[in-house]
């Protein structure tokens, strides 16, 4: 429906508070400590330490058991290779759309940039030498976890530490690189609810949307009922916040009983942090200290890639994108998957950037980077 001022306007969709990035890269101090090594501020100075956890014996048992580097190829994962991008300059998000923003709003097409070439070349090498987990191809999230609560891991990329459980001599690596680009978060709100053309009681709508929006109306349909012990829903703390109801095992396979996220919900991160209790109130605590030395060591993108989520897009478009997607990530997994095992030569490198621009990726980058520039983002 038009608006009388000429625009069209939704309802948005906002909940909870965003971290400025969303995984961060770890590295064991202990290890680094006991070998007599200063923290890598580079890629160079990274592969030496690798190298070092690899030969030296860092944990002191001596047995040959320390993983240098632990990652695996879940590419929307936390703990996924395609994290270690940004130490060459690519700032790429965890079940991203292989595009980002670069520092002059330009947007860029990942797999075609010299810096995932270079970032491939490094991940074979590392392979080769031993030092990547020659688990990377065939290993999932948890037996990635296990490695790192058992201790045996160097390097690797994850949302938290201690509050994970992972061995608590890894602390955050903060690379000290001008090369560096880990990738942003923003607070974005996402359509929720429009009033379509054909509606007939527009009032009617608008007061719905206003009584949706009331606290408990919100958090009854998004978390669940009020004070439901059986399934699990929200109560009032003594502290007057909004606390979630824990589920026991036997129960967690029941129906839910409320709309979940067919829902409106709207509460901008400071309204959140007010009324709404976390849980992992640990988590957010150690989370929020390594953003924050991130965004002081200046190693985040600059134009976070979740504009893209702000460009409009037709319902052909969104079609079109979907099946784009799904062919671009296969081929890219494939790729790096070969290019870890293999390693890269022009020939192949050549052949794969041809059968990405075949796929028609300039002309998908093309397309949001005409929606960046409606954005008019600052």
């Amino acid at each position: 429906l038009m608006a009388s001022d000429g625009q069209k306007y939704t309802i948005g969709f906002l909940s909870g508070p965003t971290y400025d990035t969303s995984w961060f890269h770890c590295i064991n101090q202990e290890w680094l400590d006991a070998l007599k090594l200063k923290t890598p501020t580079d890629v160079d100075g990274l592969t030496e330490v690798l190298r070092a956890f690899k030969t030296k014996d860092p944990n002191g048992n001596g047995k040959a058991d320390e993983i240098p580097m632990v990652a695996n190829m879940v590419l929307n994962d936390g703990y996924g290779v395609q994290n270690m991008l940004p130490l060459f300059g690519i700032p790429a998000t965890t079940g991203g759309k292989w595009l980002y923003i670069d520092d002059n709003k330009q947007v860029q097409p990942i797999p075609t940039q010299k810096g995932f070439r270079e970032c491939m070349e490094w991940l074979n090498m590392c392979y080769q030498e031993g030092l990547l987990d020659p688990e990377v191809i065939s290993q999932d999230s948890n037996v990635v976890a296990s490695k790192l609560k058992e201790g045996t891991a160097g390097f690797y990329t994850a949302w938290s530490i201690g509050t994970m459980g992972f061995d608590e001599s890894c602390v955050l690596y903060v690379p000290n690189s001008e090369h560096t680009s880990i990738c942003s978060q923003i607070t974005t709100s996402k359509p929720s609810a429009a009033v379509t053309c054909t509606n007939e009681n527009v009032e009617a709508t608008m007061r719905w949307f206003d009584a949706m929006l009331e606290d408990e109306t919100m958090w009854s349909m998004y978390y669940g009922e009020k004070d439901d012990i059986e399934y699990g829903g929200w109560s009032y703390g003594d502290d007057g916040m909004l606390h979630g109801i824990s589920v026991s095992e036997a129960k967690k396979s029941a129906p839910r009983q409320h709309l979940n996220v067919v829902a409106l919900l709207f509460m901008p991160k400071e309204y959140y942090n007010e009324h709404i209790y976390i849980a992992d109130q640990l988590m957010r605590v150690e989370r929020t200290g390594y953003c924050k030395q991130y965004r002081e060591a200046g190693v985040l993108q600059k134009y976070s890639n979740q504009y893209f989520n702000l460009v409009r897009l037709t319902a052909e478009q969104v079609q079109k994108n979907t099946l784009l997607e799904t062919d671009l990530n296969n081929a890219v997994k494939e790729f790096i998957a070969s290019c870890i095992v293999e390693g890269v030569t022009d020939s192949k490198w050549n052949t794969f950037v041809s059968e990405i621009e075949k796929m028609g990726i300039s002309d998908y980058a093309k397309m949001y980077q005409d929606g960046i520039d409606a954005l008019d983002i600052q």
